[in-house]
């Protein structure tokens, strides 16, 4: 028999989470987390769809990981942090924004100059 809840810890683990911090990614109390985790608490199909976006997985990977307890490390033993991919493509998609900024800004200061 598959430990749903403990392939639920696994999985927030293995992306690198706290009870607190996937608690907030997917807007529910970290109580809840602790009762999924503890088998206490069913994993209902909501949640379950929440959990990709908030890994940064496919649904594929999630329901996998939860009835099979398979761990996101890769091949070096190294934890493939998802959420934390996610945010690198947003600064760098929010530093690029700043460039272009930062360029239109000179332009505009060197037609003043002229």
């Amino acid at each position: 028999m598959n430990d749903f809840g403990r392939n639920f810890r696994k999985l927030r683990e293995s992306a690198g989470l706290s009870q607190e911090g996937l608690a907030a990614v997917l807007k529910i109390s970290t109580s809840v987390v602790n009762r999924i985790e503890n088998n206490k608490r069913k994993l209902d199909i909501g949640l379950i769809y929440k959990l990709p976006e908030a890994l940064n997985m496919n649904i594929g990977q999630v329901v996998t990981a939860i009835c099979f307890g398979e761990s996101l490390k890769n091949r070096n033993g190294e934890i493939n942090n998802p959420l934390s991919m996610h945010y690198e493509k947003i600064i760098e998609e929010k530093n690029q924004i700043i460039r272009e900024k930062n360029r239109y800004i000179d332009q505009l200061q060197g037609n003043k100059i002229s």
